[in-house]
């Protein structure tokens, strides 16, 4: 496993290589907390969703699906968005650094 990317300093110089590495490596690490991050929502998909029904009218709580693939790719959806949501401080992060 590599180690982290090294930290530039303002003086310290890189070549285009060096900074295509790092933007590599940065990219991997914003892809696998994004993954574990949607990991960890799909765990709590049921919740979610039913914290994202409790604005409706108390006789519409019930999601409508129009489709049979919906219910999943919803939860999917959700499921990714929370994830994101979960990993923004670590991609803030990152992309600060």
């Amino acid at each position: 496993m590599r180690p982290l990317p090294r930290r530039l300093r303002h003086e310290d110089e890189a070549t285009l290589v060096e900074h295509l590495g790092e933007f590599r490596s940065r990219l991997f690490i914003i892809l696998g907390v994004v993954l574990i991050g949607f990991t960890v929502a799909y765990v709590f998909r049921g919740h979610l969703i039913d914290w994202l029904e409790q604005p409706l009218p108390a006789d519409k709580r019930r999601l409508t699906t129009f489709g049979v693939t919906e219910p999943f790719l919803t939860s999917l959806k959700v499921s990714f968005f929370a994830g994101f949501m979960l990993a923004l401080p670590v991609i803030f992060w990152q992309l600060w650094s």
